[in-house]
This record gives structure tokens, sequence and C-alpha cells, in this order.
């Protein structure tokens, strides 16, 4: 993973100062993320969370910026979401005017990843960060910053099924809350089934049962003796 994908713009850092939510995701009794099965070809839900740190004032609204990797994509489905593409990474800049309340916790409701059929590479870590509603003014919004962060000669698009909401949810808060965030999937790859043999009723002994044998060619099938 590089540097670069992991870099926190300048105006981020100053934003974070006043900006006391934390990234949430399933974990363990151990305390590490909990990966979420997926399979090749398909879609599955995984938990990106938040959380309001302060006790005592609400947070009014999110922004939140999601990103996979390789044969990881992401579903185009949220109207609230410019999605974007860079390389080999699939991007969605999401705006969420819902208020957290002072102390609570969050999920990102119906959200889904999904797998290429024909996996090539290993899939990466989900990453997400949680930014203030005011970190995209003067950036031109959701649309803008998807802009900033694509390829230029694939223009960010808004998805068409709905609106992405935050849900409440209890998720475990880490000992070293931060901003950004990292959850896992587990590809569960179909298993070939045991091959079995076909039985069948023996001739000479009605009661017993034996393999069915392919007879050689050019010879008579015969019977079981004594």
């Amino acid at each position: 993973m590089s540097v670069a994908l992991l870099a926190v713009p300048a105006a981020a850092q100053a934003a974070d100062a006043e900006f006391h939510v934390t990234a949430l995701v399933e974990r363990d009794d151990a305390g590490k993320p909990v990966p979420h099965e997926i399979r090749p070809g398909e879609s599955a839900p995984v938990t990106l969370g938040v959380g309001n740190r302060n006790d005592t004032e609400f947070a009014g609204g999110v922004l939140v910026n999601i990103r996979v990797l390789n044969d990881l994509n992401l579903p185009r489905e949220f109207t609230n979401c410019y999605y974007y593409k860079d390389s080999n990474l699939d991007g969605a800049w999401c705006q969420i005017d819902q208020t957290l309340e002072p102390g609570g916790r969050y999920q990102l409701a119906r959200f889904q990843v999904a797998l290429e059929a024909k996996q090539t590479e290993k899939p990466g870590a989900i990453i997400f960060r949680w930014y203030p509603k005011s970190y995209g003014e003067g950036q031109g919004g959701i649309h803008g910053l998807a802009l900033r962060d694509g390829d230029k000669q694939r223009p960010p698009a808004p998805g068409a099924d709905g609106v992405l909401l935050l849900e409440s949810r209890d998720l475990p808060v880490p000992a070293d809350p931060n901003p950004l965030g990292f959850a896992y999937v587990k590809v569960i790859t179909p298993s070939t089934p045991p091959t079995e043999p076909i039985l069948a009723l023996r001739a000479d002994h009605p009661g017993d049962v034996g393999l069915r044998q392919r007879p050689a060619r050019g010879r008579r099938r015969c019977g079981y003796r004594r």
C-alpha cells in the first residue's frame, strides 16, 4: 500500500482538530477486525462504522472517502456518493447529512463491496476515512473531491439506487481512535465435491452392494463365484 494512498491533506489535518469522530469496524474478542466473507463474482455486506467521541456535542453531518484495490469494486449504488477510478483503485466520496448524537455509534446501511469473478490478485483492505462536512467547502463538495482523486480521463459519477445512510450499531471503539479505518474481506472459493462411487446390487447376491464396474472391452462380464 503506497504512502500516497494514506496521505492526509493539510486541510484535513486542521479539520480533525475539532472533529471528534473515529472509524469503527467489527472486532473479535482479541480486538482484531473481523473479515467479511465474499465469493468471486458476488457482492457482500461490509461493516464500515463511525463513532462520535464527543459525549456532550452533536456532530452535524459527515463525509466519507471509501477506497478499494485490485479485484474489489464498489457497486455504483448511492445517489449521495460520487464514484471514481484511478488505475487499480476504485473509490467513492459520500456525503451523509445525518447528525451524530453525542457518544453515538453507527454503521453505513446497505453498504457492500463486489469481487471480480476471475480474481487475479489478493484483495487489499477496504480503506475508509471520515471528514467533517465542512471539508468539502471550497473544493466542489464530494463531486470536486472525486474529481481531485480520480483519473481525469474518467469523470466521477453518482450512483442511482437510493441514499447511503447511517444506522445505529454498538460497534467497539478501538484503543487508538482515528478517523481512518480499515476493513477486510475473506475470499471463499467453491471446493470441488468429492467423486462418489455409483453403487449397484450384485446380480448373483441381491442382498450385497458393490461398485459398478465398467466391463473390459471384448470380454463378457462374469458373475461372482465363491
